[in-house]
């Protein structure tokens, strides 16, 4: 598939992983042209990009660090690329946006990676694409409950973090967190479902 300069897939891909319901392929679709929006933008407040890395910051304190070295340096931010693939979204490189996006906000709103602050921040993702039109009962707002809010609540419960995103956020969609949070760790325990890391994708 042809890709534009940031590493983006032209026009509309399908999800990392088929789905029969074209409401989650449809959504997936519009969320991932809102998330590369969101992550443009923040570039240009920022003046620094993104690459995907194996080695991201693990606290709070290296993330402010990184961000303001970044800031000096004009070089990209490092966004964890580890368990993106599958993903709700239409490629890795749109969820290493999302991560990007992410990650920044935690600077920029003063926020700590525990769950209160998580949830937080998923507050300002959510009321970003609220203002978008996409409202609560859409499937796209949903999707992005899941994905931030669900995802945070999985790993305080379990000390984990989502092994398969594409399974966890339709589960959350369709069946609620507590049941998408059981039928998680139960696939979790598949080995099956080790993944490698991407290598690292500049942008």
């Amino acid at each position: 598939m042809s890709r534009d300069h940031e590493g983006f897939p032209y026009g509309v891909a399908p999800l990392a992983e088929p789905n029969t319901d074209s409401l989650f392929v449809t959504a997936g679709a519009n969320l991932s042209q809102f998330i590369r929006l969101q992550a443009r933008m923040r570039r240009w407040r920022v003046h620094f990009g993104w690459r995907g890395s194996t080695k991201a910051q693990s606290s709070v304190e290296s993330l402010h660090s990184e961000f303001a070295a970044c800031r000096v340096s004009d070089l990209p931010l490092r966004v964890s690329n580890l368990n993106s693939d599958p993903v709700i979204y239409d490629s890795p490189a749109t969820n290493l946006a999302f991560r990007y996006w992410h990650d920044t906000g935690h600077v920029i709103f003063g926020l700590s990676f525990n769950t209160g602050d998580e949830l937080e921040l998923a507050d300002h993702h959510l009321e970003a694409l609220r203002a978008e039109g996409y409202g609560h009962q859409t499937v796209e707002h949903q999707l992005l409950h899941a994905d931030t809010v669900g995802q945070a609540l999985f790993t305080m419960r379990t000390g984990q973090f989502v092994g398969n995103q594409v399974r966890f956020d339709t589960n959350c969609v369709l069946f609620g967190v507590e049941e998408a949070v059981t039928q998680e760790l139960a696939a979790l325990q598949a080995p099956s479902l080790c993944r490698k890391p991407h290598h690292d994708i500049l942008v």
